[in-house]
């Protein structure tokens, strides 16, 4: 059993890991959040732009591992997540960390288009140096964004490629590329199992199904019984 601490526990990700940790009785779940939490000790107040007081509560509350789900807009990876890691590495009961990251992996030519993605990479870039066991989960496309509303999930809607509602895709390039789907609880519930391994890889990949768009689509026409302009 171990401690571990949940950055960003309030958004979708966060909330589905926390949801499958509350199942098990093997680790003890903690929130870090900017806000203060009436009558809820499981969250944990903090500055992420105070290093120091980072550096306490990780070791007051014996934090071992920290699992990074911040929002990609607004400046939580520039300052939220680099001093967290920062803290991490300084905190002498933390082992290891877990990036914002839950999507595809990058290669540091995205920056070209993605400008945004640079504190993802500056964030890889602390972790390689530290001495910290770390990995990125990466999921490929989360498929809430396409279920019915009965779905459970914590991921606000956003409409990708496939718009159900008007009944329209927009399928890039030739549709014929392969692509990954992952359901957020599928996600997370692999996030917690790699709790109990021994060792990470720098990579954990996680896949709930693997099809082009041009499948994808088909499928969703099928199941919708109507035909998606495209």
């Amino acid at each position: 059993m171990v401690n571990v601490a949940v950055a960003g526990g309030t958004g979708g990700v966060g909330r589905a890991i926390l949801d499958v940790i509350s199942t098990t009785d093997k680790h003890q779940a903690f929130v870090l959040s900017r806000k203060c939490i009436e009558n809820d000790d499981d969250v944990i107040q903090v500055d992420y732009n105070n290093i120091d007081q980072l550096v306490a509560v990780l070791e007051a509350k014996n934090i071992h591992t920290i699992i990074c789900c911040f929002a990609v807009e607004g400046n939580s990876l520039a300052v939220s997540q680099l001093c967290l890691i920062q803290a991490a590495i300084r905190s002498t009961a933390t082992r290891r960390f877990v990036p914002t990251a839950y999507a595809i992996p990058y290669p540091q030519e995205v920056l070209q288009v993605l400008p945004q993605l640079k504190d993802y990479f500056k964030a890889i870039e602390l972790l390689k140096e530290a001495d910290l066991q770390w990995t990125v989960f990466l999921n490929g496309i989360f498929l809430d964004y396409f279920g019915p509303p009965e779905l459970k999930s914590h991921l606000k809607p956003n409409v990708f490629v496939l718009d159900m509602k008007n009944h329209v895709a927009a399928i890039p390039g030739d549709g014929n590329a392969p692509v990954t789907f992952t359901y957020s609880y599928d996600l997370a519930r692999f996030v917690v199992a790699a709790l109990d391994l021994e060792e990470w890889q720098e990579e954990s990949r996680v896949a709930g199904d693997t099809l082009t768009w041009h499948e994808f689509v088909a499928i969703a026409e099928e199941i919708c019984g109507q035909y998606l302009h495209h």
